[in-house]
């Protein structure tokens, strides 16, 4: 006997869970980040669509790609990524007063 659509779906549906389940409980060890050009879409206005008194605006999806950084767990394979940075301050250099 086959196995009906929705009991597939109601099957792998759990199966979902369960592997979201083990991602959240994994200790996650990342693997250093690496530079990746992460892809974003922009709503640019084309143009007023319609006719009469009641135009609407349409717009234009476009593609962009910014640079960011991704790490990956290396025991369970999720990822992570960014865009976002901050500085790196770490030394000291010497100070000689004027005189």
């Amino acid at each position: 006997m086959t196995e009906k659509t929705a009991e597939k779906i109601t099957k792998l549906k759990q199966e979902l869970r369960t592997l979201e389940e083990q991602i959240e409980s994994c200790r996650h060890e990342f693997s250093e980040p690496r530079e990746v050009q992460l892809e974003y879409y922009e709503q640019v206005y084309s143009h007023m669509g319609g006719q009469g008194s009641d135009p609407w605006p349409v717009y234009n999806s476009v593609k962009h790609y910014m640079t960011g950084w991704e790490r990956e767990c290396d025991k369970c394979g999720y990822k992570e990524r960014t865009n976002k940075r901050e500085p790196i301050i770490s030394g000291y250099k010497p100070v000689f007063d004027k005189k």
